[in-house]
């Protein structure tokens, strides 16, 4: 009998033992939790969502490339040299760019947006003229936010500045900014040459020798066109100034062309 109870005993541990090795097996087959279900569901949601949100933001962009592409058509079919286009061609190339800007927005449409207000102002003349040009300094700003390193779009601000009649800082600041980020950009030399002439007053010695830089690179490239800049901003002894820090054949080009 005793060898009974240590029988039973010894089963009795046995039992025991296997229950706890048991225990596990058993919680691993529980169900499972709120959150792991959750979860189980959230994925087809979130890529769901997610294929959602695509589809909308190309077709946004579909859209204003559509529109962006409407307006670059008609830009180049203007003659601005010798058939300059009225207010009213302008309008609604403009009002193409800015819906394609409010549905996906470029750096470079705010540009071409800011260039365009200038034309406009200058075609308005008077009180909308102003109301243009602070629509164009607008533009810019957001173009050069957008895109800071763009020399054309820190020029145009410079020069939309300029317009506006703001001869602070904020000129010397967007034209020094154009010209390190592209010390020869020929589409932009005689601007800038404006730009610095028409402010020369006000500009530290380091902008000045950057202006002069440019001076001599537009006498390099065209002196007629230099002349013009001189011409229209009444600085004849400061570009020859600038041009006697260069080369002789320059110069005399230049004199030349006067």
């Amino acid at each position: 009998m005793d060898g009974a109870r240590r029988h039973a005993g010894s089963r009795g541990v046995s039992v025991a033992r296997t229950e706890h090795i048991e225990a596990p097996k058993w919680n691993a087959r529980a169900p499972r939790s709120r959150a792991d279900l959750f979860g189980m569901r959230a994925g087809p949601l979130v890529a769901l969502l997610a294929g959602v949100v695509l589809a909308v933001t190309g077709a946004a962009q579909l859209y204003a490339g559509l529109l962006q592409a409407r307006a670059m058509n008609a830009l180049e079919l203007i003659d601005w040299d010798d058939h300059p286009p009225t207010a009213s061609a302008l309008t609604p190339i403009i009002d193409d760019l800015g819906r394609a800007d409010d549905w996906w927005p470029e750096p470079v449409d705010a540009l071409t947006l800011g260039e365009l207000q200038m034309r406009l102002a200058v075609l308005d003349g008077g009180t909308p003229a102003a109301a243009s040009l602070k629509r164009a300094v607008l533009e810019l700003k957001q173009s050069v936010s957008q895109g800071p390193a763009s020399a054309t779009a820190w020029a145009w601000l410079a020069y939309a500045y300029l317009l506006t009649g703001d001869k602070s800082a904020a000129v010397s600041d967007a034209l020094s900014n154009s010209i390190k980020l592209a010390r020869f950009e020929p589409v932009l030399l005689a601007m800038r040459c404006e730009i610095g002439l028409a402010i020369y007053g006000s500009l530290k010695p380091d902008r000045r020798a950057e202006l002069a830089d440019q001076i001599r690179l537009l006498a390099r490239r065209s002196p007629r066109e230099l002349v013009r800049v001189t011409k229209d901003t009444g600085k004849l002894a400061i570009v020859i100034q600038a041009l006697l820090g260069g080369d002789n054949e320059t110069l005399q080009r230049f004199q030349d062309a006067l």
